[in-house]
């Protein structure tokens, strides 16, 4: 037995020592002030480890415990805040995408209601002129009527004169030339009158406001026979047409040489 309390080691040869059992601990493992002392026993030597203190210990776990919990709160609440965000994006995608369709199909609906008022204030107007699809340019179609009439007389195709004079025609010159449709279809048939050209420039159509009379201007180049005799002509024309039986038709034709 040594008197020393604290001595760990046998004098002489370094064995351990076992301390006494008592009911009351040393002072220094009751302080929780103190820091813990290991004492390892190697060998030859002492190393001695100090610990951290429970007091100390339990600073650093509390200290430690609120970034933990920030950080592991921040780390769950990411992922909810990206969601929500692009569901906002993907809504307002939605809202954008519904305001173009919606004004698209207005402007299509307002387009087709007034190409329908259109078309129903237009009927009525046609209706009362009696006009065809095809005469609705009257200033073409009476400058393609006037053509082949014009070839009509070169090819003496007197069927398709007989269809487009009037039987009131007449034609009259400044020299006093007369002629009427029978006279000239009669001609033709005959051989008496034949045309090599019939040529017309600087033509211009003065159509009426009803549209059922329209006189047609210009200058014209003849060539041909009469009674066997050859003839050239360059003359200013007037060429009146009238619209009868739902057709246009060439009423008289004044010449000025």
């Amino acid at each position: 037995m040594y008197s020393d309390d604290l001595l760990v080691f046998c004098t002489e040869d370094g064995v351990p020592l076992s301390a006494p059992l008592t009911n009351q601990m040393p002072d220094f493992l009751t302080k929780e002030s103190q820091e813990t002392t290991l004492v390892v026993s190697l060998p030859n030597q002492q190393e001695t480890v100090r610990l951290p203190s429970p007091s100390q210990q339990e600073t650093i776990r509390t200290s430690s415990s609120p970034d933990t919990k920030s950080a592991t709160q921040i780390t769950n609440k990411a992922p909810w805040f990206l969601f929500g965000g692009s569901v906002l994006v993907i809504i307002g995608l939605v809202l954008i995408i519904g305001i173009f369709i919606g004004i698209g199909l207005l402007s299509m609906t307002n387009t087709n209601t007034a190409s329908t008022q259109n078309r129903n204030q237009q009927q009525p107007s046609n209706n009362k002129n009696n006009n065809k699809p095809d005469e609705e340019d009257v200033e073409t179609n009476l400058k393609r009527l006037n053509d082949e009439i014009a070839e009509a007389y070169c090819q003496s195709n007197t069927s398709f004169l007989d269809d487009v004079l009037a039987n009131d025609y007449t034609y009259k010159d400044d020299r006093g030339f007369y002629t009427t449709k029978p006279q000239i279809i009669g001609w033709l048939q005959a051989g008496i009158a034949s045309y090599d050209y019939v040529k017309s420039s600087n033509v211009v159509v003065n159509v009426e406001a009803n549209k059922q009379r329209a006189i047609l201007a210009g200058k014209g180049e003849v060539k041909g026979r009469l009674n066997g005799q050859d003839f050239v002509d360059s003359v200013f024309f007037r060429n009146v047409y009238e619209k009868r039986n739902d057709r246009w038709q060439l009423v008289s034709v004044g010449v000025v040489h």
